[in-house]
């Protein structure tokens, strides 16, 4: 029996072992993606504007839809008063039961100075690349655009966001 809790046969089942749990980790090639838990997450909404997506290694749609996710990380990267990020749920439990995650993949925004008793803002409805950067730019006050989007007028300038924050 291995230290990390699992039986194995040998040295190279052991390795399979680990090289199957590497690659099953979504984001895994996608620095810009933060991966948090419940101690990183707290401090990541108390200092920034925050979009988190739930997600699980095992679930189909999270794997869909992770590529599109990391796109919009790298998108929103040149602005620092926002972060992406994602929270593993079957790492994350206590998380998921506070912000009540039935499904995966489930979004959410957080305001910056946002604290760990904070319920955020669940983003339903259709969700996909466009609408969560549009989501994300109409709160946060950002004019990030992917390729084919049009600018919004609902997105604030960056005096309303000053204003707000």
């Amino acid at each position: 029996k291995s230290g990390l809790g699992f039986s194995y046969q040998g040295e190279s089942e052991f390795l399979a072992k680990l090289e199957e749990e590497r690659k099953a980790i979504l984001f895994s090639d996608a620095p810009d993606v933060k991966i948090v838990d419940h101690e990183t997450f707290s401090r990541l909404i108390s200092r920034k504007h925050v979009l988190v997506e739930f997600y699980a290694d095992w679930c189909s749609a999270c794997q869909a839809s992770s590529d599109d996710f990391a796109e919009i990380a790298e998108a929103f990267k040149p602005v620092e008063r926002v972060a992406v990020a994602a929270i593993n749920i079957d790492r994350s439990r206590d998380l998921v039961a506070k912000y009540a995650v039935s499904s995966v993949p489930a979004y959410f925004y957080f305001k910056k100075g946002s604290t760990s008793s904070s319920k955020g803002e669940q983003i339903t409805g259709q969700v996909n690349k466009y609408n969560l950067v549009q989501a994300l730019n109409e709160r946060c006050g950002s004019r990030i655009l992917l390729p084919g989007m049009v600018p919004s007028d609902e997105t604030k300038t960056e005096e309303e966001l000053a204003r707000s924050d």
